[in-house]
């Protein structure tokens, strides 16, 4: 288990799709799945099949180690549907994506 801090951007890159244990403000404790950051706000348990981040489109990246092929999507009203069904089903991780504001957090740590 690793703590970080600052929560920030470049101290979370590295830790995409691992597990993570958030401590919030209020007391509250949240487990889930990294995905990503941005303007401030933590994303938690997104589907990383529905996110392309912008600057790798077309390219390979890095999920927890694994290099997956960033894939984009060729008939949107397909990937509508599709995002409908993987709703009503749940997501990847059995859990439904989070955004939480930067603000709201207490501790971060990082379980693997």
């Amino acid at each position: 288990m690793q703590r970080i801090f600052p929560v920030n951007e470049q101290q979370l890159k590295p830790h995409i799709g691992h597990p993570v244990l958030v401590y919030l403000r209020d007391g509250g404790e949240i487990f889930g799945v990294f995905t990503r950051m941005k303007d401030g706000y933590l994303i938690l348990n997104e589907d990383p099949s529905q996110y392309v981040p912008a600057a790798n489109k077309n390219k390979n990246f890095k999920i927890a180690g694994k290099t997956v092929k960033a894939k984009l999507k060729q008939n949107a009203s397909a990937n509508v549907e599709e995002q409908k069904t993987s709703a009503a089903a749940g997501t990847h991780t059995g859990y439904a994506p989070l955004v939480l504001n930067q603000d709201m957090i207490f501790a971060l740590f990082i379980l693997s």
